[in-house]
């Protein structure tokens, strides 16, 4: 028997990723990368994509095109398409996206990265 421990009140909870990236519903699924992706996106990182998301402009989706998976930013202002994140090609579309070569699979919510196997670069740049 004893005192209890004054530190028990400040005690942290672990990290919660279904809490900080709301995942776990029925709508979200995880992707894991398998290629490189763009925007620092590299093959094992893991994406959290929600299907209940309603896409809006600036959002980048993960979609299949033409077989490929791929993350494609939603363009709606000024233009209407997708635009690849790897190499900025565009797809562009009327007022509805009618194209059989075209599948979103989901909203992308959140990306979480190895750093570990980031690759460093050490170039000067002035």
């Amino acid at each position: 028997m004893g005192f209890p421990s004054p530190a028990t009140d400040y005690a942290e909870a672990g990290i919660d990723l279904n809490k900080i990236c709301r995942f776990g519903g029925a709508s979200s699924r995880l992707h894991v990368v398998e290629r490189y992706l763009g925007e620092g996106i590299n093959s094992g990182a893991m994406l959290i994509i929600d299907t209940a998301i309603k896409p809006v402009d600036g959002r980048r989706l993960l979609a299949r095109v033409d077989g490929e998976i791929e993350i494609w930013r939603l363009i709606t202002i000024l233009r209407r398409g997708l635009e690849s994140t790897i190499d900025k090609r565009f797809i562009s579309f009327g007022d509805e996206v009618v194209n059989d070569s075209i599948e979103v699979l989901g909203v992308v919510t959140h990306v979480i990265l190895d750093m570990r196997n980031d690759v460093f670069d050490d170039t000067v740049v002035f």
